[in-house]
């Protein structure tokens, strides 16, 4: 997330936590100048400085509810977050449509999808995250 809006977001977030259910899980804030990432698809905030921020929760290994209502709780902070000026790092437990993707990556869209497709016509690698699933759905 921008700088700016770090206070907000990570106050806002917290709020929604009951302590007594968090007690273990972890909570990440860290810094990061963004001119020193040069990576093209590594999506920054349009700030010097930009955070870091995960919320590393556990839930019962045997609950759908408790699931469903995390990936909710995922979507939630992802758009707020968005709204906020962030980007979103792709690792966690978060849904997103190709519009989502579109959006992460955007003027590196059409790049990026010219070269799946020339390196990876038939659209085996990497399928988990589901980047292009119009162009390649079987």
């Amino acid at each position: 997330m921008p700088k700016n809006q770090t206070v907000r977001l990570v106050t806002d977030a917290l709020a929604t936590l009951n302590p007594a259910e968090h007690e273990y899980d972890t909570i990440l804030l860290r810094p990061l100048r963004t001119a020193l990432c040069q990576q093209p698809l590594f999506r920054l905030p349009d700030s010097e400085t930009c955070f870091l921020f995960e919320l590393q929760l556990s839930i019962p290994p045997d609950s759908q509810e408790a699931a469903g209502l995390a990936l909710r709780s995922n979507r939630s902070l992802f758009e707020y977050n968005r709204r906020l000026g962030g980007t979103y790092y792709p690792f966690g437990a978060l849904e997103l449509s190709e519009q989502d993707w579109r959006f992460h990556f955007g003027d590196q869209w059409t790049w990026f999808s010219k070269m799946k497709q020339r390196f990876d016509p038939d659209g085996i690698l990497t399928p988990g995250p589901q980047i292009f699933r119009s162009a390649f759905s079987h």
